[in-house]
């Protein structure tokens, strides 16, 4: 007798509310994931500066080197400053 196939695993839905960095990269690792859907929720209708500035430190880069978002990402070079 062979055995009957097993019932394809239950789709697990996650909720993500706002699309700055920290969800988006919440959503791109959960992706990754098999049998679950990531759906993003963000209340602004558009994309715009806001004035403010992201400091992206070297554990940030390797996290985003890990979810393969590092190339897209642009920044600065570092420049030396002198503090009185």
């Amino acid at each position: 007798m062979g055995s009957l196939p097993s019932p394809p695993p239950e789709l697990l839905r996650v909720a993500i509310v706002g699309a700055g960095p920290a969800g988006l990269g919440a959503a791109i690792a959960l992706s990754k994931l098999p049998n679950l859907q990531v759906d993003i929720y963000e209340k602004a209708t558009e994309l715009r500066e806001v004035g403010a500035g992201i400091r992206i430190g070297y554990n940030g880069w390797k996290v985003l080197g890990l979810l393969g978002a590092a190339d897209g990402v642009r920044g600065h070079h570092k420049v030396h400053v002198n503090h009185r």
